[in-house]
Formats: C-alpha cells, sequence, structure tokens
C-alpha cells in the first residue's frame, strides 16, 4: 500500500498545480521564448522586472542573446536606448552564472548604448585586482578586454578633445596589463590584433596622424601580430583625412602578404572622394588638386591588380575629376561609363541616374545649359534611365532663377507624366518664385496644422531686402501655429533665429552709411565689415525678441541655436551678450563649433578690440572647448589688421594660420590679395588671386588690381590686361559699383601709356 502511494505520488504533476506552485509569467515567457514568439516574451518580462527570482539561467541567457542582437541591428532611437538599458540592468541582476561570452556580449551592448559609466562597473567586477567578482567563473579575458577598448572607442564622436585623451588613457592602461611580462603568470589576457587595432583607431580617431603612424611601426610591427586588412583600411583612411598620399600603405599591405581586395580601393577611393568634395565646398583649391592627383594614382594601381571598377566608383570619381577641372581623368572615366568613345579605354561598366546627375550638375554649375540638357536626353532616350528628383529639381531650380518659367513648367510637367509629384524641395523652390503667376497656379495648397508645415513655410519667409514682407510672413506663420496649438520645436526656434539676425543685419546695414577710402572702390563689396549698430536710429522690428515676435523659445538647444545667438548679438554689437551666451553654451554642456568662435572673433574685430579678438583664437584651442580653429575664424582678424594699417600682424597672424596647416579659403585669399593692393603690389594680387574660383567681392579686387599694375608692366603687356578687366566685367553682376570699378581700372590701364609717354 505504501509502495502503491509512493508510485501515484512520482505521478506528473498536472499543469494546473504547477501553475499554482510557481509564479504564471516566468512560465509564460518561457513558453513564449520557446516558439519564438520574442516581442509577447519582452512584453512579459517587462510585466516581471521587480519580480524576477523564478527565472532560470537558461531563459536569462536567450534574454540576453536577444538584447544584444537588437543593439546590434536595429537603430539607437532614444526611446529604444532607455528600454534596452533598463531591460539589459534588470536581467544582469537575476543571475550570477554568466559566460565569459556573456559578459562580452553585456559591455559591447552597454558600449553601443552610451553607457560607458555601466560597462566600466561591469568590467570593474571581473578584474583580477578587484576584490568584487560577478561569480567564480568570470574571469577577464582578451574578448572581454577588446570589448571594452570598443565602449571606449564607440565614445570619440560624443567627446571633446579632452575626454578623448583621458579615454585613450584608460585604454592604454588596459592594453599595459595585457602585454605585461608577468600577464601570463596571472592568467591575465593576452592583447591579439584586435587589441592592437582598437588602440591604432583611437589614436587616428584624435586627428593624430603622427601617433596612430608611431603605434604603427614602432609597437604594432615588433609584436610580431599578422595584420589583418581591417589595420590597413583604418591607416588608409588615417592617411587620406590627414592628406597623407595612401600609396605606401598599399605597399605595406602588399608586404605583409595582403593581396588588396576590392573593398580596399573602395575604401581609398570613397573616402578621396569626400575628401575633394569637402575640398570643394570649403573652396581650398590646393588641397582638391592634390587629392584628385592622389585618387588617380590609386585608381591607376587598382588597375594594375587588375580590378575593374563599380559604376560606385567610378561616379565618385568623375565627381572629383570634374571639380577638380582634371580633364584626362574625367574623359577616361566617361570612356569606362561608355560615354565617350575612346580606343585606349574599354567600356567596363554601365551609366546609372547618378551619373547623369553629376554630369548635369556640372554642366550647369559651367553655365552650360545646352551641354546639361544634351546629358538629360541621353539619359532619357539613349540609356532608358527615368530621370529622379535630383534631375529635376536641378533643371528647374536653373531656370526658376533665370526666369526661365515656361521652361521650368515643362520640366515640371514632365515629373507628373513621370508620376512624380514635387516634393519639399522642388516645392521651396516654386514658393520663392510665386510672384510669377503661373507658379503660383500650380502651388499645393499646404494648410498650416502641423509643425512641419510651418517650418518649412518659416525656411522660406526671409527674402533679401524685403523687411515688410518677410515680417508678414512670419507673422502669417506665428499665427498659424498659435490657431492651431502647435508647440515650436528646435527647427521652428533656429530657423527664426536665423530670420531675426539676417533681418537685424540687413536693417543695421542700411542705417550706417558704408566709408570707402578715395582709391579704394572695390571696398563697396565688403559686406561683412560694415558697422551694424543702430547709432540711435528707430527701434526696427527685427530688433524685437523672439518673445515679441510671438514664439517662446525652449529650455533646450542645440549648438545651431547657440551660435544664432550669438551671431545675432555679435550684429547688435551686444559683446556682453556675445560672451554670456558662449558661457550658457558650456553651461549646459554643448560643444560649440568653429562658427561660434568666428562670430566672436568678427564681433571684437568689429569694434576695434584686436588683443581680445586675437585671444579668442587660443581660448578655442584650451578646455573646455577644445576646437581647432578655420580659416574663417582667422580671416576677420587678418583683416582688421590689414584695415589698421598693421600689416606685420596681419602677415604674421596669416603664416600662424597656414603652419598650423590650415588651408586659406577663397575669402582669406581675398583679404590677402586686398592687402597686396592697398600697399602697391597688384602683380602679388593677381598671382593670389587668378586661378581662384572668385565671388564678386574677389572679382572686384582682382579688378582693381589689374588696374593698379599699369604702372608696373610694359605697354606691349597694358592690351593684355585690358582684356583680362573685360573678360571680368563681363562676368560680374549688374551694378552700378561694379562700372565704378570697371571703368576706374580702364582709365589707370588706358591713361597709363600717355603717362609713359610723357616721361
Amino acid at each position: 500500500m505504501q509502495r502503491d502511494e509512493s508510485s501515484q505520488w512520482k505521478k506528473p504533476i498536472p499543469i494546473q498545480s504547477a501553475l499554482i506552485q510557481q509564479p504564471c509569467g516566468t512560465d509564460l515567457l518561457q513558453s513564449y521564448l520557446s516558439i519564438g514568439e520574442y516581442t509577447a516574451a519582452w512584453q512579459v518580462f517587462d510585466t516581471l522586472v521587480k519580480d524576477l527570482s523564478h527565472l532560470s539561467s537558461t531563459n536569462a541567457r536567450q534574454l540576453l542573446v536577444l538584447l544584444h542582437n537588437d543593439v546590434l541591428q536595429l537603430p539607437s532611437d532614444p526611446r529604444l536606448v532607455i528600454m534596452w538599458t533598463k531591460r539589459l540592468q534588470s536581467l544582469w541582476l537575476q543571475s550570477n552564472r554568466w559566460s565569459h561570452d556573456d559578459i562580452a556580449a553585456a559591455i559591447e551592448s552597454y558600449g553601443r548604448l552610451g553607457k560607458l559609466a555601466h560597462a566600466e562597473a561591469l568590467y570593474a567586477t571581473i578584474d583580477p585586482h578587484s576584490k568584487t567578482k560577478t561569480s567564480s567563473h568570470s574571469t577577464l579575458t582578451t574578448t572581454i578586454a577588446n570589448k571594452m577598448l570598443g565602449a571606449y572607442l564607440r565614445q570619440w564622436k560624443y567627446s571633446d578633445t579632452h575626454q578623448q585623451q583621458q579615454y585613450l588613457d584608460r585604454m592604454l592602461v588596459i592594453f599595459d596589463s595585457m602585454v605585461s611580462p608577468r600577464t601570463r603568470k596571472k592568467k591575465r589576457p593576452v592583447a591579439d590584433i584586435v587589441t592592437y587595432n582598437h588602440i591604432l583607431a583611437a589614436h587616428i580617431k584624435m586627428n593624430n596622424w603622427e601617433s596612430a603612424e608611431r603605434w604603427f611601426l614602432q609597437v604594432m610591427v615588433p609584436s610580431g601580430l599578422h595584420f589583418k586588412r581591417t589595420t590597413f583600411h583604418m591607416l588608409l583612411q588615417g592617411a587620406i583625412r590627414h592628406h597623407q598620399r595612401p600609396q605606401q600603405w598599399i605597399e605595406h599591405m602588399a608586404n605583409a602578404g595582403l593581396r588588396p581586395n576590392r573593398q580596399t580601393f573602395k575604401h581609398i577611393l570613397l573616402g578621396l572622394a569626400s575628401q575633394a568634395t569637402h575640398f570643394a565646398r570649403v573652396q581650398q583649391w590646393y588641397g582638391l588638386q592634390t587629392t584628385c592627383t592622389s585618387l588617380h594614382e590609386c585608381f591607376d594601381i587598382m588597375q594594375k591588380w587588375k580590378y575593374k571598377p563599380s559604376t560606385l566608383l567610378v561616379n565618385a570619381m568623375l565627381s572629383t575629376a570634374l571639380l577638380a577641372n582634371h580633364e584626362s581623368l574625367a574623359n577616361e572615366l566617361l570612356s569606362r561609363l561608355g560615354l565617350l568613345s575612346s580606343l585606349s579605354v574599354p567600356h567596363q561598366c554601365h551609366p546609372d541616374v547618378a551619373t547623369f546627375n553629376i554630369l548635369v550638375h556640372h554642366a550647369l554649375c559651367q553655365t552650360n545649359l545646352p551641354l546639361a540638357e544634351s546629358w538629360y536626353q541621353r539619359m532619357r532616350h539613349e540609356f532608358d534611365l527615368r530621370p529622379d528628383y535630383v534631375t529635376y529639381g536641378m533643371l528647374i531650380n536653373h531656370h526658376l532663377q533665370h526666369r526661365e518659367i515656361d521652361v521650368a513648367l515643362q520640366y515640371l510637367d514632365d515629373m507628373a507624366r513621370h508620376g512624380l509629384e514635387p516634393n519639399t524641395v522642388i516645392n521651396n523652390m516654386l514658393w520663392k518664385a510665386r510672384d510669377h503667376l503661373s507658379i503660383s497656379m500650380r502651388l499645393p495648397t499646404q494648410p498650416l496644422d502641423n509643425i512641419v508645415a510651418c517650418n518649412q513655410s518659416l525656411s522660406i519667409a526671409w527674402q533679401p531686402n524685403d523687411e515688410k514682407g518677410t515680417l508678414e510672413r512670419l507673422d502669417g506663420v506665428v499665427k498659424a501655429m498659435a490657431a492651431h496649438n502647435l508647440t515650436p520645436n528646435q527647427r521652428t526656434i533656429n530657423t527664426t533665429l536665423d530670420i531675426h539676425g539676417k533681418l537685424l543685419a540687413e536693417i543695421m546695414a542700411s542705417h550706417t552709411p558704408v566709408e570707402s577710402e578715395p582709391d579704394d572702390d572695390y571696398s563697396l563689396f565688403e559686406t561683412s565689415d560694415v558697422d551694424i549698430s543702430n547709432g540711435g536710429k528707430r527701434q526696427s522690428p527685427a530688433a524685437l525678441s523672439l518673445q515679441d515676435i510671438g514664439i517662446k523659445e525652449s529650455p533646450t538647444a542645440d549648438t545651431i541655436t547657440y551660435a544664432l545667438r550669438i551671431r545675432n548679438a555679435v550684429y547688435q554689437q551686444d559683446l556682453p551678450k556675445a560672451e554670456a551666451t558662449l558661457r550658457a553654451m558650456s553651461d549646459a554642456g554643448v560643444l560649440p563649433n568653429s562658427f561660434v568662435f568666428a562670430h566672436l572673433v568678427h564681433g571684437y574685430a568689429q569694434q576695434g578690440l584686436l588683443n581680445k579678438a586675437h585671444s579668442i583664437l587660443h581660448l578655442m584651442n584650451q578646455a573646455p572647448y577644445h576646437v581647432k580653429p578655420t580659416s574663417h575664424v582667422f580671416a576677420p582678424l587678418v583683416d582688421a589688421y590689414s584695415k589698421a594699417g598693421d600689416v606685420d600682424k596681419a602677415h604674421r597672424l596669416f603664416k600662424d594660420m597656414t603652419d598650423i596647416g590650415i588651408e586659406p579659403d577663397v575669402p582669406m585669399y581675398t583679404i590677402l590679395a586686398r592687402l597686396f593692393v592697398k600697399h602697391g603690389s597688384p602683380l602679388e594680387a593677381i598671382q593670389v588671386l587668378r586661378d581662384l574660383p572668385l565671388d564678386t567681392h574677389a572679382q572686384g579686387v582682382l579688378m582693381e588690381a589689374y588696374g593698379k599694375v599699369a604702372q608696373f608692366v610694359k605697354k606691349s603687356s597694358r592690351q593684355e590686361y585690358i582684356q583680362l578687366v573685360q573678360k571680368l566685367y563681363v562676368s560680374m553682376p549688374e551694378h552700378a559699383m561694379v562700372d565704378t570699378i570697371y571703368l576706374t581700372a580702364l582709365g589707370r590701364l588706358v591713361n597709363a601709356a600717355e603717362e609713359g609717354e610723357k616721361k
């Protein structure tokens, strides 16, 4: 009888009884995990987050793997970051039997979530020198150490130079503990190639190329490790970023027994193309030319290794060649795309829509409309490619700017035939030309009942020399926001601040007469040096605060917000307010950029406080800012020294700028050229400006230099300079001041011959 009772007691317990004995939630969670319903499993987990005592180690490990994969694959939305961090913290506290792989996954997850303090705390618990350990199995391994190094590395883009150096110091502490001679005796992890690569990447990301080279040549090479392609790909990217020729690193790679593959050349060529685009944007033409030359050489090396370029790579190289006016490389690439017949260059790949967009854009920049339309027609009919928004946007914008409304509308109709509705960019173009009846009839009636629509309307509210219209449009948007109870976001505030500043500068400039020296006609183009104080004049609506306009600023602000506040304070010549805004920016933990300091330098220089302006150059390099100056930061100070007659300081500051590796842009070269003209050296001014793509200001300085060069050249050469002046005049916009500069320069060249004959 006892045996029967015992056997009956050992029968399986019905499921209902099991649910009574254990919390229902953990069983439900386990069942969801077993059938792959992970979303439902996480929902149950979130409800049980305060009581996970019955969660098994197997289920905990499975949840950790799922969470780790989510962190690796999904975008880091701020809401997801908060949720994932909370789940990881709750999960980690429920078990003390985590494996090495689990610990590595947790540290990597914290690193990717930006929770460095959590990763450091977890790493400290498994350090052999720490008194606290997660479990007896949690010894430090190479993988765990590398994940910690990776967590530091991921903080680089969110940190200033000072913080980056602190992180590098901590990384080197971990590295030193891994390569110490006593490492093996103490069962410490041993550094592998991933460890060395992390330190190398840190040096490169800190923009310290010399340290990166030393690390590779003096530490990595003697270590005897077998390098991976990743090592050389990082070195190639670093070399490109620091304007070094990448060819030597390709040779290093080959000497290490690693054949450069397609990915290697993709890294190189796309990196060089990106750098060329940057140089073109900041108008650093020497850098653009050298980068294009280096790109051509690397492309030749790629072909020697028998790799055929993809259309993506050819497009990137073609864009660079056109930006740099490298005709031979451009023709070679067009031949490879089958767009230019050539017996010496094979047709290797087919053009796509991006190819023709590059060609149309270049033709329009060269004001060669027939060529742009030719590329457009070949794209459609010869290659049967459908134009996209970029194609139509470029052509429509060009014709609208030239008031060729009918042609622009034809392209708009062509878009409709291909099923493309105008996007926001094209609608903004149409809004700017809405004074034409044909355009106004095409504009969509977009109700201002949401913040996105209001921001779009704000972006086109300001029009130059139209204070009244701008304020009316601004007022209309503000009233629509109030009517629909819309809260302005950061873009709303930044756009309004920008309009506010532009109106302020425009109105204040109109109240202050522009003073020019008797023999300085080109100074009429200097808008940046106009005194914009109101001098007791009427208070303009633009001088009102945003609260007066009707927009409340949010307590949070980004770099753009603070930069615009500082710029507007400088426009009002309220430098104490600008300084207070910079301090508030630092207190809020928002890092300033070079434009913030450029506004301050301009403000001090404008008021003649040159020593104070000079001190900004040192201030921005130091803690807590650590911002490297750029050409547009130096420009107003060099200009101020020049106007003050302190030529030596102007030259010295220009040389200091170039000595620290900052390449001058067109505005800086224009300031230098004006300095040469003013002090009787027009030939040097011509040499500075001749081969640059010039704006109207620079063209005025160059035309003045041509006129003043008459007394330094032979009579036979003066006709050449007369032709150069005439050519410049034709390319400049119609303006009375342009006519004055032209007639003055022409008169000097003509009269110089008569004066020479009298002598």
